[in-house]
C-alpha cells in the first residue's frame, strides 16, 4: 500500500496538469476567436464559468485616465450593474485597481471595510449599481496587466466561506496574462473598427456635400448661362430696335419697345439679386443684422415694387398686415424673402386672380402667410422646390420664366434669421408659404 500512494499522487497531479491544460486550451481557443471586445468578454466568463464553476463573475475595463473601472461583461447577476463604475482605490475591485495586485479574502462578512456598498433599497434606487452578492463571503480579484498597464480587472465571488483555494487563485493568475492579451486586442480591434466607421461617415457626409456643391454649382452656371444670358440677349437685341426706331422716326414702336426693355432689366437684376445673395450665404461671410422690423411698413413697400406685374395680370393684392407687429430680423433678407415668395405668387396665379398677404403674432413668433389661388404643387414635387438641383423652373401663367433659386434662397434666409418655413399647396387651387420670424417684444 505504501507503494500505491505515490503512484496515485502523482495519477492526481498528472489529472490537475491535465484539466489545467484543457482550460488554458479551451480558453484560448474562445479568445483567438475574432469577436467585439463585450463579446471577448463574455466569452471569458463563460469558460471560467464552465472550468472552474465560477458563478458569479464581472469583468471590469479602466478608463483612459486609470481613475475609474467600467463593468462592461457580468455573469450570475441578470446582467444587473453593466455600466456601474468603480473608482480606483474603493473597495476590493478598486484597491486591486490602484495596486496592480491580486486579492484573495474569505469571511468577508467579518470584514466590513472591503464589501461593496450596496443594499436592496440602493440597488432600486441605482439600476446601475455595482453587481454584487449582498452576503458574499468569499472574493477574489485579479488585475489584468499587459507590460504593467491594467487592462481590466476580473472579480469573481461566492456565497461559500472558503471557495477559492490558494491553488485556484495562481492558476487565475496564470491565466490572466492571457486573457489581458486578449482583451486588450480586442480594445484595439474594436477603437480601429470605431476609427474605420467614423471615417467613412465622415467620407459619406463630405461625398455628399460634393454633390451637393457640384449640382449647386452646375445649377448656377445653369442660371448663368441660360435664364441670364436670355434676357441680357433680348435686351441687346430691344436696344437695336429703339436705334433702328429712332432713326426711322416711329415713336410709336419706340414706346412698345420701351416696355420690353423694362422687362428684360428688371429680369436681369431679379436674377442678379439672387445670384449675389446665395453667392454669400454659401461662403459663410453673410451675417445677420436684425434689426426690429414693422412688417406692414416693408411688405408694403414690396407690394409697391410688384403694382405694375400684378396690375398687367389683373391680379389683386389683399394686405391683412396689422400695424403694430414687429419683427427681430435682418432687414434686406427679410424684403429678399417677401420679394421672392410675392413674384412667385403672382408668377403662378391666372390673371384674374388674388393673393392675400397676412400678418399675425402667434405665441413669441411674427407669422407671415402669402397665399394665392394659382397652379398650385403637386406633393411629390414640393421638396424640390427648395434644392438647388439641375432642374429647369416651371414657366408662370403667362409663360414668365424664373431661376429655380428664388425659394431656395428664402429658406437660406429663413434660417440665418432664425425663423421657420412651411409650404401648403393644393394643385389647381393655388399655394399657401408660411414663415415664422422670431418677434421683436
Amino acid at each position: 500500500m505504501a507503494d500505491i500512494e505515490p503512484l496515485n499522487q502523482v495519477v492526481r497531479e498528472l489529472e490537475i496538469e491535465k484539466r489545467k491544460n484543457e482550460i488554458i486550451r479551451q480558453l484560448a481557443t474562445e479568445v483567438s476567436k475574432p469577436s467585439s471586445l463585450k463579446e471577448k468578454l463574455d466569452a471569458i466568463l463563460s469558460v471560467l464559468d464552465q472550468r472552474f464553476a465560477l458563478k458569479h463573475t464581472m469583468l471590469l475595463i479602466p478608463d483612459e485616465n486609470q481613475q475609474k473601472l467600467k463593468v462592461l461583461s457580468s455573469r450570475g447577476f441578470d446582467e444587473r450593474g453593466i455600466g456601474a463604475e468603480v473608482k480606483f482605490g474603493e473597495g476590493i475591485i478598486g484597491v486591486v485597481a490602484s495596486r496592480k495586485q491580486k486579492l484573495r479574502l474569505a469571511n468577508i462578512s467579518r470584514q466590513r471595510k472591503y464589501l461593496h456598498t450596496i443594499t436592496d433599497n440602493k440597488i432600486e434606487k441605482a439600476p446601475l449599481a455595482l453587481p454584487g452578492l449582498p452576503d458574499v463571503e468569499s472574493q477574489v480579484a485579479i488585475p489584468l496587466l499587459v507590460m504593467e498597464e491594467l487592462i481590466a480587472v476580473l472579480s469573481a465571488e461566492s456565497r461559500d466561506l472558503n471557495f477559492f483555494s490558494p491553488e485556484d487563485e495562481e492558476f487565475l493568475m496564470t491565466l490572466s496574462q492571457l486573457m489581458a492579451l486578449s482583451i486588450q486586442n480586442a480594445i484595439i480591434m474594436d477603437q480601429l473598427e470605431q476609427k474605420v466607421l467614423e471615417r467613412t461617415l465622415a467620407l459619406e457626409q463630405k461625398k455628399g456635400e460634393l454633390e451637393k456643391a457640384n449640382a449647386s454649382k452646375d445649377r448656377l452656371f445653369s442660371i448663368i448661362g441660360h435664364d441670364l444670358r436670355s434676357p441680357a440677349a433680348a435686351l441687346q437685341q430691344v436696344a437695336g430696335l429703339i436705334q433702328y426706331y429712332s432713326k426711322k422716326g416711329t415713336p410709336e414702336q419706340l414706346n412698345t419697345t420701351a416696355s420690353h426693355i423694362v422687362k428684360a432689366a428688371k429680369s436681369i437684376n431679379e436674377t442678379l439679386d439672387n445670384l449675389l445673395n446665395w453667392s454669400v450665404t454659401q461662403t459663410g461671410d453673410l451675417r445677420m443684422q436684425p434689426e426690429k422690423i414693422n412688417l406692414a411698413t416693408e411688405i408694403t413697400e414690396v407690394v409697391e415694387i410688384f403694382e405694375e406685374a400684378a396690375h398687367t395680370k389683373n391680379i389683386s393684392i389683399e394686405l391683412h398686415t396689422p400695424a403694430d407687429i414687429v419683427a427681430l430680423s435682418d432687414r434686406n433678407a427679410t424684403l429678399t424673402i417677401l420679394r421672392n415668395l410675392l413674384s412667385n405668387a403672382l408668377k403662378f396665379t391666372r390673371p384674374g386672380g388674388q393673393v392675400t398677404i397676412s400678418v399675425r403674432q402667434q405665441d413669441e413668433a411674427a407669422e407671415i402667410t402669402i397665399r394665392d389661388n394659382g397652379l398650385g404643387i403637386a406633393p411629390e414635387n414640393m421638396p424640390a422646390l427648395f434644392e438647388l438641383k439641375d432642374h429647369k423652373s416651371t414657366p408662370g401663367t403667362a409663360k414668365e420664366k424664373g431661376t429655380g433659386l428664388g425659394l431656395v434662397l428664402v429658406k437660406e434666409m429663413v434660417h440665418l434669421n432664425g425663423g421657420q418655413l412651411s409650404m401648403a399647396s393644393v394643385p389647381g387651387e393655388g399655394t399657401t408659404v408660411t414663415i415664422h420670424l422670431p418677434l421683436s417684444l
